[in-house]
Protein backbone atom coordinates (compact mmCIF):
# COMPACT_ATOMS: atom_id res chain seq x y z
CA UNK A 1 0.00 0.00 0.00
CA UNK A 2 1.10 3.75 -0.43
CA UNK A 3 2.81 5.52 2.01
CA UNK A 4 0.22 8.45 3.35
CA UNK A 5 1.17 11.36 3.32
CA UNK A 6 0.28 14.91 5.24
CA UNK A 7 -0.94 17.84 2.34
CA UNK A 8 -0.99 21.20 3.79
CA UNK A 9 -2.85 23.74 1.54
CA UNK A 10 -2.15 27.67 3.23
CA UNK A 11 -3.35 30.92 2.27
CA UNK A 12 -2.05 34.16 4.17
CA UNK A 13 -3.12 37.56 4.60
CA UNK A 14 -1.54 40.41 6.46
CA UNK A 15 -2.86 39.12 9.59
CA UNK A 16 -3.75 35.45 9.49
CA UNK A 17 -3.18 31.49 8.05
CA UNK A 18 -5.52 29.80 6.79
CA UNK A 19 -4.24 25.79 6.97
CA UNK A 20 -6.12 22.46 5.13
CA UNK A 21 -5.14 19.43 6.30
CA UNK A 22 -5.11 16.08 5.65
CA UNK A 23 -3.62 12.74 4.72
CA UNK A 24 -3.41 11.07 1.13
CA UNK A 25 -1.45 8.81 -0.66
CA UNK A 26 1.58 10.05 -1.93
CA UNK A 27 1.76 8.66 -5.50
CA UNK A 28 -1.55 8.00 -8.28
CA UNK A 29 -2.50 4.42 -8.44
CA UNK A 30 -5.62 2.16 -7.92
CA UNK A 31 -5.43 2.30 -4.63
CA UNK A 32 -5.70 6.42 -4.49
CA UNK A 33 -7.71 7.43 -0.88
CA UNK A 34 -10.91 8.51 -1.34
CA UNK A 35 -11.40 9.55 2.49
CA UNK A 36 -9.87 11.59 5.15
CA UNK A 37 -9.96 13.26 7.93
CA UNK A 38 -9.60 16.93 7.09
CA UNK A 39 -8.17 19.61 9.83
CA UNK A 40 -8.79 23.32 8.81
CA UNK A 41 -7.25 25.48 11.58
CA UNK A 42 -6.48 29.57 11.85
CA UNK A 43 -3.21 31.35 12.71
CA UNK A 44 -2.39 34.59 13.54
CA UNK A 45 0.29 35.65 12.22
CA UNK A 46 3.28 37.59 14.45
CA UNK A 47 4.04 41.10 14.35
CA UNK A 48 6.43 41.53 11.60
CA UNK A 49 8.40 44.03 13.36
CA UNK A 50 8.90 40.84 16.17
CA UNK A 51 10.10 38.12 13.97
CA UNK A 52 10.97 35.65 16.47
CA UNK A 53 7.52 35.34 17.68
CA UNK A 54 5.58 32.09 16.75
CA UNK A 55 2.23 31.89 14.81
CA UNK A 56 -0.48 31.98 17.40
CA UNK A 57 -3.01 29.28 16.77
CA UNK A 58 -6.73 30.74 17.02
CA UNK A 59 -9.07 27.95 16.38
CA UNK A 60 -8.92 24.11 14.88
CA UNK A 61 -12.12 22.45 13.78
CA UNK A 62 -12.05 18.70 12.04
CA UNK A 63 -14.07 17.23 9.45
CA UNK A 64 -14.33 13.40 9.97
CA UNK A 65 -14.01 10.71 7.25
CA UNK A 66 -14.15 13.52 4.17
CA UNK A 67 -14.76 12.15 -0.13
CA UNK A 68 -11.70 14.17 -1.06
CA UNK A 69 -11.30 15.18 -5.18
CA UNK A 70 -10.34 12.73 -7.29
CA UNK A 71 -6.35 13.97 -7.22
CA UNK A 72 -6.43 15.14 -3.65
CA UNK A 73 -2.94 16.47 -3.79
CA UNK A 74 -3.99 18.51 -6.56
CA UNK A 75 -3.75 22.13 -5.50
CA UNK A 76 -7.24 24.62 -5.57
CA UNK A 77 -7.85 27.26 -4.24
CA UNK A 78 -9.30 25.89 -0.76
CA UNK A 79 -10.39 28.91 1.31
CA UNK A 80 -10.44 32.97 2.11
CA UNK A 81 -10.07 35.26 3.87
CA UNK A 82 -12.35 38.20 4.48
CA UNK A 83 -12.55 41.07 7.18
CA UNK A 84 -14.56 38.50 9.87
CA UNK A 85 -14.58 35.35 8.36
CA UNK A 86 -12.93 32.49 6.26
CA UNK A 87 -14.46 30.38 3.93
CA UNK A 88 -13.71 26.85 3.49
CA UNK A 89 -14.30 24.51 0.24
CA UNK A 90 -15.12 21.06 1.37
CA UNK A 91 -16.02 19.34 -1.68
CA UNK A 92 -18.60 20.63 -3.03
CA UNK A 93 -20.06 22.19 0.29
CA UNK A 94 -18.90 25.85 1.00
CA UNK A 95 -18.57 26.53 4.98
CA UNK A 96 -18.55 29.79 6.24
CA UNK A 97 -16.36 29.83 9.30
CA UNK A 98 -16.37 32.69 12.31
CA UNK A 99 -12.54 34.10 12.59
CA UNK A 100 -13.09 35.17 16.41
CA UNK A 101 -14.41 32.04 17.65
CA UNK A 102 -14.50 29.23 15.03
CA UNK A 103 -18.20 29.00 14.94
CA UNK A 104 -19.48 27.15 12.21
CA UNK A 105 -21.92 30.00 10.20
CA UNK A 106 -23.12 27.86 7.44
CA UNK A 107 -22.27 24.95 5.29
CA UNK A 108 -23.84 24.70 2.19
CA UNK A 109 -24.15 22.36 -0.94
CA UNK A 110 -22.94 24.44 -3.71
CA UNK A 111 -23.59 22.47 -7.11
CA UNK A 112 -23.17 18.74 -7.90
CA UNK A 113 -19.04 18.81 -8.28
CA UNK A 114 -16.19 19.76 -6.10
CA UNK A 115 -15.47 23.13 -5.61
CA UNK A 116 -11.74 23.96 -7.22
CA UNK A 117 -11.89 28.25 -6.40
CA UNK A 118 -13.71 31.02 -4.68
CA UNK A 119 -13.64 34.79 -4.43
CA UNK A 120 -14.21 37.21 -2.90
CA UNK A 121 -16.51 40.21 -4.28
CA UNK A 122 -18.07 42.94 -2.63
CA UNK A 123 -19.40 41.10 0.02
CA UNK A 124 -20.09 37.79 -2.35
CA UNK A 125 -18.16 34.50 -3.00
CA UNK A 126 -17.79 33.60 -6.47
CA UNK A 127 -17.65 30.06 -6.24
CA UNK A 128 -16.34 27.75 -9.74
CA UNK A 129 -16.61 23.77 -9.33
CA UNK A 130 -14.87 21.38 -11.13
CA UNK A 131 -16.53 21.52 -14.78
CA UNK A 132 -17.91 18.35 -16.41
CA UNK A 133 -18.22 19.12 -20.34
CA UNK A 134 -21.27 16.91 -21.81
CA UNK A 135 -23.66 17.74 -24.38
CA UNK A 136 -26.54 18.76 -21.63
CA UNK A 137 -26.09 22.14 -20.79
CA UNK A 138 -26.87 21.35 -16.70
CA UNK A 139 -23.63 19.93 -16.97
CA UNK A 140 -21.92 23.10 -17.59
CA UNK A 141 -23.21 25.64 -15.44
CA UNK A 142 -20.28 25.41 -12.77
CA UNK A 143 -19.41 29.39 -12.05
CA UNK A 144 -21.64 30.85 -9.60
CA UNK A 145 -21.95 33.84 -7.49
CA UNK A 146 -23.96 33.40 -3.99
CA UNK A 147 -24.29 35.87 -1.56
CA UNK A 148 -22.77 36.07 2.39
CA UNK A 149 -25.18 33.29 3.49
CA UNK A 150 -24.32 31.22 0.79
CA UNK A 151 -27.69 31.76 -1.28
CA UNK A 152 -26.94 31.73 -4.93
CA UNK A 153 -27.43 35.26 -6.76
CA UNK A 154 -26.62 34.25 -10.06
CA UNK A 155 -25.36 31.19 -12.31
CA UNK A 156 -23.16 32.35 -15.33
CA UNK A 157 -24.32 32.19 -18.75
CA UNK A 158 -23.33 29.16 -20.46
CA UNK A 159 -19.43 30.00 -22.23
CA UNK A 160 -20.43 27.89 -25.12
CA UNK A 161 -23.43 27.37 -27.38
CA UNK A 162 -24.72 23.69 -27.89
CA UNK A 163 -24.69 21.15 -29.44
CA UNK A 164 -21.29 21.00 -27.61
CA UNK A 165 -21.01 22.77 -24.45
CA UNK A 166 -17.80 23.75 -22.78
CA UNK A 167 -17.83 24.81 -18.81
CA UNK A 168 -15.65 27.40 -17.15
CA UNK A 169 -12.13 26.62 -16.09
CA UNK A 170 -10.90 29.80 -14.38
CA UNK A 171 -12.01 33.39 -13.40
CA UNK A 172 -10.10 36.49 -12.39
CA UNK A 173 -11.94 39.36 -10.49
CA UNK A 174 -11.39 43.25 -11.35
CA UNK A 175 -12.62 46.25 -9.91
CA UNK A 176 -16.00 46.56 -11.92
CA UNK A 177 -16.01 42.88 -13.77
CA UNK A 178 -15.23 39.39 -14.29
CA UNK A 179 -13.28 37.82 -16.63
CA UNK A 180 -13.41 34.05 -17.04
CA UNK A 181 -11.69 31.44 -19.26
CA UNK A 182 -13.52 28.33 -21.26
CA UNK A 183 -10.28 26.52 -23.28
CA UNK A 184 -9.52 29.35 -25.61
CA UNK A 185 -12.53 31.36 -24.95
CA UNK A 186 -11.84 34.51 -22.63
CA UNK A 187 -15.26 35.51 -21.37
CA UNK A 188 -16.18 39.05 -19.56
CA UNK A 189 -19.01 38.74 -17.45
CA UNK A 190 -21.39 41.40 -15.85
CA UNK A 191 -20.83 40.80 -11.91
CA UNK A 192 -24.32 41.64 -11.02
CA UNK A 193 -26.29 39.03 -13.21
CA UNK A 194 -23.71 36.53 -14.54
CA UNK A 195 -24.84 37.02 -18.36
CA UNK A 196 -21.75 37.31 -20.83
CA UNK A 197 -20.63 41.11 -22.10
CA UNK A 198 -18.25 39.68 -24.45
CA UNK A 199 -16.09 36.58 -25.85
CA UNK A 200 -13.44 36.31 -28.13
CA UNK A 201 -10.74 33.25 -28.76
CA UNK A 202 -7.24 33.82 -27.06
CA UNK A 203 -4.20 31.88 -27.83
Amino acid sequence: MDKLQEYVFRIENENFSLEYIYLANNSYSDKQITHSDIKVRLLKLPNPLVTSLPFTLLWETCYDNQELRRCPYYPFQFGLITDEHVFVALENRLVKISISSGSIMFEKVIGNTSITDIGFYQHQILVLSEGLNFDLAKHSNNLRMVDDNGDTIWIAELATEGPHYKSYDAFRITDDKIEAWSGSLFIVLDNTTGKKLSSRFVK
